[in-house]
């Protein structure tokens, strides 16, 4: 995550509303990805009380990566958008 804040501040920085916005929806891509596959480890996961938790706790993380670029002013980052 902390790669993806300095790419976002760099591009901010660059002024180029294009360049934020990509670097924003590569991301967002990379995030639904990760939703996906966290998914269908749940699925897997459904026999053991402890995989399902790490799986639980590594989906609300991946969510959690969503809102903070949803602050920044004219995004939308959140899931599914």
């Amino acid at each position: 995550m902390t790669i993806f804040f300095l790419k976002v501040m760099a591009a901010a920085q660059a002024g180029d509303p294009a360049t934020l916005a990509a670097v924003l929806r590569r991301q967002r891509v990379h995030l639904l990805t990760e939703l996906r596959s966290l998914a269908d480890a749940h699925q897997t996961a459904s026999g053991s009380p402890v995989v399902a938790l790490l799986v639980k706790a590594a989906e609300l993380h991946v969510r959690a990566d969503f809102g903070w670029p949803a602050a920044a002013p004219g995004t939308r980052a959140s899931p599914g958008t």
